[in-house]
């Protein structure tokens, strides 16, 4: 069913809003069964849920694989090479096609929060976990990740992404 014009932004204004709605239909559980593969925005809360819940978390579960991707990345972005770039995008290809074997294998579900996994398959998802941008800043400064302005432009790269996504799979919360 589509999102009427207008709601989804309300929704995105009004977390609170939104979560009595999703509770008063039932979506009080955020993640489900059937969501195999979920994108969390980062600072959503992966972490505090793993305590609770078997799923791979695809930054700490494959914690050098991800280490490595950042420094290809840097890499490709200050050589500003093609087979550099490539050099990343294949090993993040191949580094997420065996995420996804290993999870169908174990019968668990994948919890990310990579915005370049998010960017580059961002039909791999089930569900994405959004949230507000006030709820974004105030998680990282409570978390002592703010830094002005580079926060403001991850949360406004998120959202470029996010918003590519189909509205039915998205969700914004400010629950974690």
């Amino acid at each position: 069913t589509p999102i009427k014009e207008g709601v989804d932004f309300v929704f995105e204004q009004n977390p609170e809003l939104a979560n009595s709605v999703y509770e008063a239909l039932g979506f009080n559980q955020l993640i489900t069964s059937n969501d195999k593969i979920v994108f969390g925005h980062p600072g959503i809360g992966k972490t505090f849920t793993k305590k609770s819940n078997d799923f791979i978390d695809v930054d700490e579960d494959y914690k050098e694989e991800h280490t490595m991707q950042k420094i290809l990345r840097a890499n490709a972005k200050n050589t500003g090479k093609k087979e550099d770039l490539k050099e990343w995008e294949d090993y993040v290809t191949t580094w997420w096609n065996k995420v996804k074997a290993d999870a169908k294998k174990s019968g668990k579900q994948i919890f990310v929060s990579n915005l370049p996994i998010l960017r580059m398959f961002p039909q791999d998802f089930d569900k994405v976990i959004t949230m507000s941008k006030d709820t974004f800043i105030s998680r990282a400064k409570q978390r002592n990740d703010y830094i002005q302005g580079e926060t403001e432009d991850w949360k406004n790269s998120l959202d470029t992404e996010i918003a590519k996504i189909d509205k039915s799979k998205i969700l914004t919360t400010d629950k974690y």
